[in-house]
Order: structure tokens, then sequence, then C-alpha cells
């Protein structure tokens, strides 16, 4: 078996094109800087709580076999076979869509020996995992589903037993009490057991005819022997589903919300949740990346500078921008009792960036912060599809690097003021020690 290392090659900027195929949409971005290929295939459907688990499941059960291949052993020795390939699967929201997305990571064949061609095979076992999944009586085995319920429900508590994302799913489960946000895609723990193959394969039958489909490829291919390889293997029927990428949901706040639950934490979490009236896709989407910059989402933030080094109150602290959401959500580690005290600071920062408590270098170093993530999304395949990918669907038109850049960098210490003078608070969430 080889394996080949990961290199990065400077490359100029990647134009990417959209192709109708066969009931979906085909991305490519060429580009010569990776030694692999990667093909990201996803399926989109509106978020449901009924079809939360089912959706959860599906791509792992689909990934444990296939008619050709029926074991994980038999399908991995497959991939080895192939220099390697990769094919793994997930599960996100994204706006008011649930995606399932598989992906197939595939050597190119200019770097291998003599005259071994793999793209073609790996894209045969590709849309065999997608297409003919391993099956017993027409449907999908009884042992396989239980041992991928099993695996989840472990996976589901490994993250509870994480005391910031446990202190953040609560803050979102009161935040979004009645929004489809408060539901995880991953799954909810308490409805697994009622998953049944029958139901699983309803789910996978449904995902084939109803979803919305996209295809992305980004590697170093001529484009048409690309398009004609992937126009060979895969179609699907026409189909009615309008993906949504924005989540418009929200509530009146009339007061924030004070929650404060106790466990078994040494260090209590502070979890903060704004509304926002910036999406994705507004014109003003780019002044926020800079102001969530600026507020938190860097080592140079003003919630880093200010809570933790200046007056010591946490032990760390980030602002995360939920774009498609309408959020922003800000974490951090206390010490028990002093959670208050650092909500308070935290709030009094963003009134003094809103107030215009800023400096023109305050500005520049955000705005860098900004542009140094989207540059090095694109030293990775994984990055690359999810900006190009993101940027297409909501702004129509391809993504370009270059742009975008000249966008953050246009962005004026004004419109800065005016979307952090937006944010709502609605939920002040702690989970902190109980007493003795």
């Amino acid at each position: 078996m080889h394996r080949l290392t990961e290199t990065i090659r400077p490359e100029a900027s990647m134009e990417s094109r959209l192709i109708p195929l066969d009931g979906f949409t085909l991305r490519l971005v060429p580009t010569s800087k990776f030694k692999t290929a990667y093909v990201q295939l996803r399926f989109s459907a509106p978020f449901r709580k009924e079809t939360l688990n089912l959706r959860a499941l599906l791509p792992y059960v689909l990934l444990s076999g296939t008619r050709n291949h029926p074991t994980k052993r038999r399908f991995q020795d497959r991939l080895d076979h192939l220099y390697g390939t990769q094919i793994g699967a997930g599960v996100a929201k994204q706006g008011r869509m649930s995606v399932i997305a598989f992906s197939l990571s595939v050597v190119n064949e200019q770097f291998l020996p003599g005259e071994a061609k793999v793209f073609s095979e790996a894209l045969d076992l590709f849309r065999e995992v997608v297409f003919s999944p391993r099956l017993y009586r027409g449907g999908f085995r009884k042992g396989v589903v239980q041992d991928e319920v099993r695996m989840l429900r472990e996976d589901i508590e490994a993250d509870y037993a994480d005391k910031a994302e446990f202190a953040f799913q609560r803050m979102a489960e009161h935040m979004f009490k009645d929004e489809l946000a408060k539901y995880r895609p991953k799954g909810d723990e308490a409805t697994l057991d009622k998953v049944t193959p029958e139901a699983l394969w309803d789910a996978y039958r449904d995902m084939l005819q109803n979803d919305y489909v996209e295809m992305s490829v980004v590697g170093d291919f001529p484009d048409d022997d690309v398009v004609t390889a992937i126009g060979e293997r895969f179609s699907f029927p026409p189909r009615a589903t309008v993906p949504v990428w924005v989540d418009t949901e929200t509530k009146a706040i009339s007061a924030a919300a004070y929650v404060t639950e106790t466990g078994d934490v040494s260090q209590a979490r502070l979890q903060i949740g704004y509304r926002v009236l910036v999406r994705a896709g507004s014109p003003d989407y780019f002044a926020m990346l800079v102001a969530n910059a600026l507020f938190g989402d860097s080592d140079t933030s003003m919630l880093f500078r200010t809570v933790r080094e200046r007056d010591h109150l946490c032990y760390y602290v980030y602002s995360a921008y939920a774009a498609a959401k309408g959020a922003v959500f800000v974490s951090a580690g206390v010490e028990p009792g002093k959670a208050q005290d650092a909500a308070r600071l935290i709030e009094t920062v963003r009134r003094d960036i809103a107030h215009g408590g800023i400096t023109d270098s305050d500005l520049d170093v955000a705005k860098r912060a900004v542009i140094k993530r989207m540059r090095q999304a694109t030293d990775s395949l994984r990055g690359i599809v999810s900006d190009y990918t993101h940027f297409d669907r909501l702004y129509d038109r391809p993504y370009d690097l270059s742009d975008v850049i000249a966008k953050i960098d246009a962005v004026t210490k004004e419109q800065l003021m005016a979307r952090m003078d937006e944010f709502i608070l609605d939920t002040v969430y702690e989970l902190t020690r109980g007493e003795a």
C-alpha cells in the first residue's frame, strides 16, 4: 500500500465552474496546490426534528458496507488498494437544511508509479457507497443499525462530558427554545432507541428521491474528463426541494434571560448568546466578519485583551459568529463566582466598540485576522469546498478570493460600529460548581 504525504504548492487564484448535470449541480474548482483530488457529494433536505436521528445515522450505516464490499474490513482493504483513498461522511445543519455529505479523497494519478489509474475506480467505490448499500431482505441489517446507534450514543455522551460543549448546548436549548436551532444535527440521544431499520431505509430512499443534490470536485484535472466521469456515474430524478441556506427563525426579546445551573465542574463555563441582524448573504456580512474578529474571534480581540489579559476574569474567552442563523456566541471559562462579573465586562466591551472605542489600528488588525483565515482556508481541500460552496449559494456568483479580500479591506470603522450596535443580548448561561 502506498500513502502520500499531502504537500501544498503555490498557486494563483482558482476559478470555479458550475455545471448542471442530471438532477444535480457540479462545482469544479481546478487547482494544482495538492497531490490529492477531493470530491464531496451533498444531500440537503429541510431540517426537522422528526428526521434528526435518521439523517444523523444514515451516512454511517451506508459506510458500514456495500453490496460488493459487505464488511468494514473489506471496504477498508479496497480503499487501501487504491493508494490510501479515503471515503468519509457526516451530517450538518446549514441554514434551514439538514445536509448529509459524502467525501472522497484520492491521489492525483500523475504522482503514481507507471500507468496506475485510480480516480475512476475510486469514483466507482464512492458511487457504490451511495447507491449500493449492503442489504438484508431488501433493507438495512438490524445489527448494523444497532451498532451505529450505539456508537452515535457514545459520541453524543462524549460531547456532553466536555463541559464547555455541554454548557453551549444548554445555552442553545434556552436561547432557541421554540426554534429548530436548539436541535443538534448529530442526533437526539433521548430518542435514538426509537430508530428502526425500516424507518432508516425509508429515510434513505427519501434522500435519493427528494433531497437537493450538489457535488464539488477540487483538484488538478482536465475539466471535461471529470465532467464525463461524474456524469456517467451519478444522476438523480428531478426534485422539488428548494434549499434555504439561512435560518430566519427568531423571537421578540424584551429582556435578556439569565440562567445558572450547577454541575461537577472545577471551572465555571459562561455562554452568552446575542442575536444579530446580519446573516450570510447580506451586503453587511463582511463588516460583520470584521466586527466579530475585533470583538472576540482572534487572539488580538478586545475580549481577549480586556477580559482575559487585563482583568484576568477568564481562563479563555472567544466569540463565534453563526452567520446562517444570525447569532454571535461568546464562550468563556471562569472561576466559580466570577461569571457575572465577566458577563458584565463582556457586554461593556461590546458597547464600547459600538460607541467608537477602537482605533484605526484595531480595525486594521481585525481585517488582517479575517483575511489571514480566508487565505488559510485555501490551503485545505475541505476549506476550498466550504468557502466556494458557501459563497456561490448565497451570492449567486463564483467565489473570488481577491474580490472578497477587497470587500474586507473596504469595511469602515462606522460600519463596524453599526454592526456591534445591533447586537441584542438574548441569553446569559452559567454552568458552575454546586455547593458542597
